[in-house]
């Protein structure tokens, strides 16, 4: 049966309205843990800002994000403890952004893109998030 209309419907989150010092810890939990399965940590001195918008459906979830300088990085344990193999194409449209996976290191420009794997560790890091992630599931495990 085709997905409907309402199962892509977006999700938002954004730290506009919450205290300061709750940002960076909520962020951490709800967006890192939970959604996108990466470390995250902010790499600049002021108030940390974050807002995405997420749509799923069965293999593909697209999130647009925005927010403060940060690492994101997807570590040997999460790999394991999550065992999401999904590939990520990371489109960036603000900033300056860095990928490194696999001991290749890819710099971005804006409109610049670049698929990471989420079996293997990664690192990204932003001057300031403005990116597209299309993140899609194999269809099915290899055979063994």
């Amino acid at each position: 049966m085709p997905p409907q209309a309402s199962d892509f419907a977006p999700l938002r989150f954004s730290t506009s309205a919450m205290p300061i010092r709750e940002r960076v810890p909520i962020w951490r939990e709800a967006i890192g843990r939970q959604i996108v399965h990466l470390d995250i940590e902010p790499q600049s001195d002021g108030p940390f800002e974050g807002e995405m918008t997420l749509r799923a459906m069965p293999g593909l979830r697209v999130f647009m994000s925005i927010g403060s300088p940060a690492h994101y990085r997807r570590t040997a344990k999460l790999i394991a403890d999550d065992g999401d193999d999904s590939v990520a194409l990371l489109v960036n449209l603000g900033g300056t952004m860095c990928v490194t996976q696999n001991n290749h290191t890819h710099s971005l420009g804006i409109g610049d893109a670049v698929a990471v794997l989420h079996s293997e560790p990664a690192l990204m890091a932003v001057s300031y998030t403005h990116l597209d992630v299309y993140n899609a599931q194999p269809p099915c495990k290899p055979c063994p």
